[in-house]
């Protein structure tokens, strides 16, 4: 595992971090050539507190302490100004076959959010200049695949002072977001969601058991939480249903005078 001072920040390139690269050219070749599934299909980003380690002043931030052996296992939220140790995760479908050699995504997070520390849980791993700034991004890869439903990809420490706000995993500021495997042609797989931690407030869980295409009134399709997708006034498509190509069809309008509305409704009787 390599790890970054944020006091020191040093660019590190491996051959390794070639298969991302590959990876990048292949999902654009491929933008409209229909794929099957691969071994990463369906996966999520999770953003989770370890609290069940003490933390010491002068610790780094570390890989390996309290992974959730399960999605409903996540911490989503811490109170109070820490420092905290947590960690992005990767997550998968029960019953699926991961085989993670790489990884790309980034981080968002609030001013009044600071990091004091980051260590990148893979063997080698290649990031954008202001890493781990707000909006920055990182790929993470591999020499033998990560093969478990629920895995660490980078741990952080870091402490909020000032409002609340959210620590959220979003995509690469420049190259998306997406897992590869270690198969010769690696078929990039987006994640279906992407989570978020919250200081002082609640984050966001999605596990990928739990998770299907929410359509909104203007035909907008989101990847979220029955839960979440009812509450902001969505229709919720099922539990493993993602959002795909007119998958969500806008809601039907009709241009009217008012004249012609109160037309409809003297007809109607009302």
């Amino acid at each position: 595992m390599s790890r970054r001072v944020l006091s020191n920040p040093v660019v590190s390139i491996h051959p390794v971090l070639l298969i991302l690269s590959v990876s990048l050219l292949l999902s654009v070749l491929a933008i409209d050539s229909p794929v099957d599934a691969g071994p990463n299909a369906n996966g999520v980003l999770l953003v989770h507190a370890q609290l069940d380690g003490a933390y010491t002043d002068g610790d780094p931030a570390d890989c390996g302490g309290d992974t959730p052996a399960a999605c409903d296992e996540v911490v989503s939220r811490v109170d109070g100004e820490g420092p905290f140790l947590f960690s992005v995760l990767a997550a998968f479908p029960s019953g699926s076959s991961p085989r993670v050699a790489g990884v790309v995504f980034g981080v968002e997070y609030g001013p009044s959010i600071h990091l004091l520390d980051y260590r990148s849980c893979g063997d080698y791993e290649l990031f954008t200049d202001d890493w781990p700034a707000s909006g920055e991004g990182i790929a993470i890869t591999w020499a033998y695949p990560e093969t478990t439903l629920v895995f660490q990809m980078c741990a952080f420490l870091g402490y909020q002072y000032g409002e609340p706000a959210l620590f959220s995993s979003i995509a690469h500021p420049t190259q998306g977001v997406f897992f590869v495997d270690d198969s010769i042609i690696n078929d990039p797989e987006a994640p279906v969601a992407l989570g978020s931690l919250g200081f002082g407030t609640d984050g966001s869980i999605y596990c990928p058991d739990e998770v299907g295409a929410c359509c909104f009134s203007d035909g907008d399709c989101r990847n979220t939480s029955r839960s979440e997708c009812e509450a902001e006034g969505g229709v919720y498509q099922g539990d493993g249903v993602y959002c795909g190509w007119g998958l969500c069809e806008p809601t039907p309008m009709v241009r009217m005078s008012w004249g012609q509305i109160r037309s409809v409704f003297r007809e109607s009787g009302r």
